[in-house]
């Protein structure tokens, strides 16, 4: 009876005594992982200094514009090639670049993988600051050709390697705060370059534009690798030392525990070796993976943010408004600026899901009545005289919805769907689908506006956005909160 008491009785002490560790043990993990340190100086100077390349992304996006208006100037003091540049030279400088380019952001990414992400981003910057050089001093329609497909070639693949850079050098808490950021600097590129389009030469104009990325080369000597990275090639050592740079006002145990996080998301993806392009469609969360990815981003491309980045001032010519075209594309950078600073600060305590479908129904109604007014203007209706403000206010509250939700959340949410060694892969393919039908609508729009009109166009658009709306409600879960972990678990049962 004795022995049976004791045995009991021990039993007992030894289960209890475990429960008390195991929450314990729990309780502190708890604790810990709801203690958000504050941001380091040097991660802000590492986000800060990829918003500069990033800013060469958005510069790209708008240069055309007063580009191709300084080389249609007679004046040979600012168009270097010392006559007017013929139709057909614009569409064969315009598209080129844009059709190699789609090389870049199928192959670059990749190259992330096998020399590391910073390393990259160092080359690429390097290249791109020398092709600026030789595009600004070029004098001949040829050379403007030559240097600004090498220059578009190596850009396309700077942003996504540049987003899984951003994400592997945060943490849980402020990945998609600082991903927003590098959103930001594309809008800042696009300002920066309409604000000094109209003031200076082509050779002087495309020296300045080249400021950011020299920046960047200057900054890139002391930024860190990702420490993702330096886990995949088993660099044990260097991982800790980037941790402890990124993240230096945390303990040795905070800073083990960020270390064994990293090593358990590398170590959670079965494949053996990093998979191709081809390799991605063989497993099924990667596929829902590109599949909810490519909703957003396609919402954003076929709404004609492309077309009015590109064209802004010549389709506001169209139309009489109270600012000039040039300043309104200005404004606009300024609304979308403020609103990417708005979102990167409040995404993290709001649902991904909910802006997604605020800012695609607020887009669609924005450019269904924008297309409204072009009709009027078609048919020579007395109505669009007396309220000759309406399409800058229209544009502006387009503007608006855009920079609340499908303008930056798409490509800043993306890279955490993968796990490190296929994110690169699956960025390649989601920035060359994006590109293509980028590409396509760009080139594409003059022509249809010759045979339905700016307002079928527009209208085109607008319904574009509502199909997207309803894809991203039907279709999209809301992935608010979840970890990277919790992420890939969330695809696979989908």
């Amino acid at each position: 009876m004795d022995k049976v008491q004791y045995v009991h009785y021990y039993e007992h002490t030894e289960n209890e005594h475990e429960q008390k560790l195991m929450l314990q043990k729990d309780d502190g993990e708890q604790q810990q992982n709801n203690l958000k340190h504050p941001d380091t100086l040097f991660l802000y100077f590492s986000i800060i200094s990829g918003i500069f390349l990033s800013a060469s992304t958005g510069i790209l996006m708008t240069w055309s514009s007063p580009a191709v208006a300084l080389l249609s100037a007679n004046n040979t003091y600012i168009n270097p090639i010392g006559r007017p540049i013929a139709k057909v030279e614009i569409t064969m400088l315009l598209g080129i670049p844009q059709l190699c380019s789609l090389l870049g952001s199928l192959a670059l990414p990749k190259c992330a993988d096998l020399i590391g992400r910073k390393r990259i981003l160092h080359f690429l910057s390097v290249g791109m600051l020398i092709t600026t050089v030789g595009l600004a001093l070029s004098n001949t329609v040829k050379l403007l050709i030559t240097f600004l497909t090498i220059y578009s070639f190596l850009l396309n693949g700077v942003l996504p390697i540049l987003l899984i850079y951003v994400l592997e050098i945060c943490e849980e808490h402020n990945r998609i705060k600082h991903s927003c950021f590098i959103i930001v600097g594309l809008t800042l590129g696009q300002m920066y370059s309409y604000s000094i389009g109209s003031f200076l030469s082509f050779k002087y104009f495309t020296l300045v534009l080249g400021i950011p990325i020299a920046l960047f080369v200057i900054f890139c000597f002391f930024l860190v690798e990702s420490p993702t990275y330096l886990m995949i090639k088993e660099n044990i050592d260097e991982c800790k030392k980037a941790l402890w740079k990124l993240r230096s006002n945390k303990s040795q145990s905070e800073i083990e525990r960020d270390f064994t996080a990293i090593k358990n998301s590398v170590s959670m993806d079965k494949t053996s070796d990093e998979l191709f392009i081809i390799g991605i469609f063989t497993r099924r969360e990667l596929r829902v993976g590109i599949f909810w990815a490519m909703i957003p981003i396609l919402t954003n491309v076929l709404s004609g943010v492309p077309m009015f980045l590109s064209l802004t001032p010549p389709i506001f010519q169209k139309i009489q408004i109270v600012c000039s075209p040039k300043i309104t594309a200005i404004l606009a950078g300024v609304k979308q600026v403020i609103g990417g600073i708005h979102i990167s600060y409040t995404l993290g305590t709001s649902g991904r899901k909910v802006r997604l479908l605020i800012s695609s129904l607020g887009i669609g109604v924005s450019i269904a009545i924008l297309g409204t007014i072009f009709y009027l203007d078609h048919i020579q209706s007395r109505l669009i005289y007396t309220v000759p403000w309406l399409p800058f206010v229209i544009f502006a509250v387009y503007g608006i919805f855009y920079s609340v939700g499908v303008g930056p959340i798409p490509l800043a949410v993306t890279s955490e769907l993968f796990s490190p060694k296929v994110r690169s892969s699956a960025l390649a393919f989601i920035v060359t689908i994006s590109s293509i039908f980028s590409a396509i609508t760009t080139f594409g729009f003059p022509f249809l506006v010759n045979i339905m009109g700016m307002y079928w166009c527009l209208w085109i658009f607008a319904i574009c956005s509502f199909v997207g709306f309803g894809l991203i409600f039907y279709c999209l879960p809301e992935l608010k909160g979840k970890s990277l972990l919790e992420l890939q678990e969330t695809l696979r049962n989908y």
